[in-house]
């Protein structure tokens, strides 16, 4: 089956849909046909729900496992990278850029996810500039995705600048579903 086909009559668009909404529970009942049918991006979406479901070490797994797998995919790319982060600190983040680029074909959503999630490693450095910078870079080629404003809110966090974290939220308005 392709990745646009439908996973239990439920298509990946309106899973992913639901991860970005924050409906985990309602992702929950096709992890397992995400899992076994659907490649890269389906293992992907089941990782983001597993990781908010709780189930860290499945989630930590399945993103490893794809990043090895399938090396010029992006979305894999991007998966375990964020797991090293996750799992293994800024250090191995660090590391696993350096080893795992970015596929020069990645889609503009694969890209400013890297983007972002560097952001969020150099904000894991306290290296704030660099992080605000490529956070902005990764918004700007798509503004639409809530990640991204999450991930922002993160390095904000990471900086001590609490307020500026919900007054750049509430003043250039990120999508909500």
């Amino acid at each position: 089956m392709s990745e646009s086909s439908v996973c239990a009559a439920v298509s990946l668009d309106e899973i992913e849909a639901w991860i970005d909404a924050g409906l985990y529970l309602r992702v929950h009942p096709h992890i397992e046909n995400l899992l076994s049918e659907h490649g890269v991006r389906a293992a992907c979406l089941a990782m983001r729900a597993l990781r908010f479901l709780g189930e860290d070490r499945r989630g930590d797994l399945i993103g490893l496992r794809l990043g090895r797998r399938h090396r010029g995919n992006a979305d894999a790319v991007n998966a375990l990278i964020r797991t090293r982060i996750y799992r293994h600190g800024p250090y191995a983040g660090w590391l696993a850029f350096a080893r795992y680029p970015l596929p020069d074909d990645a889609s503009i959503a694969a890209k400013a996810d890297y983007l972002s999630l560097r952001g969020f490693l150099m904000a894991l450095f306290r290296d704030f500039d660099v992080a605000r910078n490529l956070s902005e870079q990764a918004r700007t080629l798509k503004p639409e995705d809530p990640w991204l404003w999450v991930e922002w809110a993160y390095c904000c966090e990471r900086a001590d600048q609490y307020d500026e974290s919900p007054a750049s939220l509430m003043n250039e308005s990120p999508p909500v579903h």
